[in-house]
């Protein structure tokens, strides 16, 4: 989750300084001596010193803005004196920092701070509660660090009127109860308190009185009690809502009544029951992934003008799919669960659909690419689908990602799959398809990754002309356990991506094992002139090699910019080394919202 207030005003800093000052990277130990007394700015972020910061760093007068961060710094952390009054900024992030927070920090000291970073460093013991009394500190992040023990709630002023607008406590080892303290932080917009060890009951109405709070993440807590009772509470302003992996057994009811929320995490617990109907009215994006959650509840005729656009239902129980989806959803995940039946999905408008590791059975509708012009990414692998696909995909097909992988289908490949000018990921491995290579594929020049492994494919891997620009785009190909004969021609796989991987990678024709009658350089199998490159007949066992585990995980890469689909391969047989597996993947990043 996304904070979208945590960047605060800058000091009279220009741009122009900061560049200067990255333009060279410098190494080794820091001894930070010289006349500091007359800098304004001071940049050092991304270098490589890896020293402690000298006790004689301090002696600034006119400091704005320091920003050490992205080093190797060791060592507590430099101390600041009365001198930096007029220091704005401090960001001291991604370093190797120990200790604890210097008391000139907390102290009157810096009356002008405004921003402090501190994260990911090894710091450690308690935050001192004076830090949050700085009159115009309006930016915490201590995240990714060692900090224990709670936030001491009784010396905490009661008359103090904070700033602060952004608090960043996640990933540390804080305990016991979340502080009531930050109930007196009245300008507060964005709390980030997940991967602790907070336990104890939270009451929402400890958040009542922060009418600007739009973002709260709780998530990781395993030992919170979260209140899920009935409580008519409103949060005003609340948009965004975490509490992933919190032993919840149901929704918190009090998030019903937020009249602007429109994220909610709430994965990785033990919600059990039916999808609350309010859900669909004001929400944009919903993860109920890897919970326990059995059907929707009525009414369905709501859902018609419903808001969301992200529904990530994913690994729970769901036996059957919605009669009607919502019109103008984006995105929708059901992967995992015990669905039987697709029918209904060609009542959907959703761009994206994600059925996989299901249990659905017969024929793949025939509406389902005929109807939609404007789905992109349909996933029915790991079901138990039969029947042929149907050659059924329009002229106006907008098709990016089809994965089939690992069903029972049989047949030809679709000719009309050629009308998908912009597909980019085709996965038909672990099936009984029985066709010939699919040379005409080579018309869709945005196809990265092609999957046919463990099939009943037979035949020569040739066409009488073959374009110089054949697969000009393919990143990834399997064509491994099938039945091909003949020369492995290679024209055809000539694309300026699979030569890097040749290039770089041993054995490279792992791809294409399990054919025994093919042959050329990449196999290192001789071929033999004399013999015929004749159509050979698919052998009982083509289909019996493990093959390649192909998955696609859909991940939510924030709501404003749509989901975004990554694809991981978990056995893969082209490339073996992980380097540069993903080096290649992290190149495939498919169908982003504009």
């Amino acid at each position: 989750m996304s904070a979208r207030k945590r960047v605060p005003p800058r000091s009279a800093v220009t741009s122009r300084d900061r560049k200067a000052m990255k333009k060279k990277s410098y190494k080794g130990n820091f001894n930070g001596g010289g006349d500091l007394g007359k800098l304004v700015f001071l940049g050092l972020k991304g270098n490589n010193f890896e020293s402690e910061v000298p006790s004689s760093f301090s002696n600034f007068s006119r400091l704005e803005e320091l920003d050490m961060s992205s080093n190797r710094f060791v060592g507590p952390l430099p101390s600041l004196k009365a001198s930096c009054m007029t220091t704005a900024r401090i960001d001291l992030s991604s370093n190797k920092f120990s200790g604890q927070i210097p008391s000139s920090y907390a102290n009157n000291d810096l009356p002008n701070l405004t921003y402090l970073d501190l994260s990911n460093n090894q710091l450690n013991g308690t935050i001192p509660v004076s830090l949050f009394t700085l009159p115009s500190l309006e930016v915490m992040i201590l995240s990714k660090n060692k900090f224990i023990g709670i936030l001491d709630d009784e010396v905490f002023p009661n008359s103090i009127s904070s700033p602060l607008t952004t608090l960043d406590l996640s990933y540390n080892l804080l305990e016991e109860n979340i502080p009531k303290l930050i109930s007196k932080f009245t300008s507060l917009e964005y709390l980030d308190l997940n991967s602790n060890n907070f336990h104890g009951a939270v009451d929402p109405r400890m958040f009542k009185s922060l009418k600007n709070l739009s973002m709260i993440d709780l998530s990781d807590n395993i030992m919170l009690l979260i209140d899920t009772s009935d409580l008519a509470i409103t949060i005003p302003s609340l948009s965004e809502f975490a509490a992933s992996s919190c032993n919840l057994h149901a929704v918190p009811e009090f998030l019903r009544y937020q009249p602007n929320l429109y994220s909610l995490d709430l994965s990785n617990n033990q919600i059990q029951g039916k999808m609350p109907d309010w859900l669909w009215n004001n929400l944009e994006y919903v993860n109920l992934f890897n919970n326990s959650l059995v059907g929707f509840e009525d009414p369905f005729s709501n859902h018609s003008s419903s808001s969301l656009k992200i529904l990530d239902l994913s690994s729970n129980n769901f036996q059957s799919l919605l009669p009607n989806f919502p019109k103008g959803m984006h995105a929708i995940s059901l992967s995992k669960n015990k669905i039987t039946g697709a029918k209904t999905i060609c009542n959907s408008s959703c761009r994206r659909i994600d059925l996989s590791h299901n249990q659905i059975s017969g024929e793949i509708p025939s509406c389902l690419f005929n109807s939609f012009f404007h789905i992109s990414v349909v996933d029915l692998s790991k079901n138990k689908l039969q029947g042929i696909i149907p050659d059924t995909f329009g002229s106006e097909c907008w098709l990016q990602g089809l994965n089939l992988n690992g069903n029972q289908l049989e047949g030809q490949l679709p000719r009309s799959l050629v009308n998908c000018r912009i597909l980019s990921v085709l996965d038909l491995g672990n099936n009984q398809i029985d066709d010939t290579f699919p040379f005409w594929l080579e018309h869709l020049e945005s196809l990265q990754v092609l999957m046919l492994q463990s099939n009943k494919f037979h035949g020569p891997i040739r066409r009488r002309h073959i374009a110089n620009s054949s697969f000009e785009s393919l990143h990834i190909i399997s064509l491994s356990a099938n039945s091909f004969t003949g020369h492995l021609p290679l024209e055809y796989f000539s694309s300026s991506y699979l030569k890097v991987g040749v290039n770089l990678i041993p054995s490279q024709a792992y791809s294409f094992e399990g054919n025994s009658r093919l042959c050329g350089i990449r196999l290192q199998i001789e071929c033999n002139p004399n013999k015929s490159g004749n159509v050979a007949p698919p052998s009982d066992n083509a289909n019996q090699s493990n093959g390649t585990n192909f998955d696609w995980i859909f991940a939510v890469a924030g709501y404003g910019s749509g989901l975004v689909v990554g694809v991981v391969i978990e056995h893969f047989v082209l490339w073996r080394n992980r380097y540069y597996l993903e080096k290649f993947m992290n190149t495939i990043r498919f169908f982003q919202d504009p």
